[in-house]
């Protein structure tokens, strides 16, 4: 899960032409922090992480966040308004389903971000909602 978090929050993600709904994302190195609550306890935890945004990858789209998610997932909207990026997803597996709602802005070397997510599995029904924040903060190492 943190691995999807993550690749949200900076936007990685593969330059496609058939991507309408791309964040574009400065390349270089970046700082994300999110807050997510545990679909078990809602308690809240904090995931701190850098990663370096390479040239390639510096592009997000509601697709390119589902490319090494589990299951089949279908995207039911995507919106590009400016800056910010809003998506609705939809995933089934092992007779689960999940739903995501969110909306990502990156201008220039700052960017914020939320998702909430719905997950039905065997019955059960759990949410867990998502916040970051993220900043490019320099180059990154060679």
């Amino acid at each position: 899960m943190k691995k999807y978090l993550v690749l949200a929050t900076l936007g990685l993600g593969i330059t496609s032409p058939l991507f309408a709904n791309e964040l574009k994302i400065k390349p270089g190195l970046w700082k994300s922090t999110t807050f997510t609550t545990n679909p078990v306890t809602q308690q809240e935890q904090k995931i701190e992480d850098e990663e370096c945004i390479t040239p390639d990858k510096a592009t997000f789209s509601a697709e390119t966040m589902m490319k090494d998610a589990p299951g089949e997932c279908k995207t039911l909207n995507s919106n590009l308004s400016g800056d910010t990026l809003s998506f609705s997803i939809e995933c089934s597996m092992q007779g689960g389903k999940t739903t995501v709602n969110g909306v990502f802005t990156v201008a220039g070397d700052k960017g914020n971000g939320k998702m909430d997510m719905q997950m039905e599995v065997a019955g059960q029904k759990m949410s867990m909602s998502s916040r970051m924040t993220s900043e490019r903060v320099g180059e990154c190492s060679k």
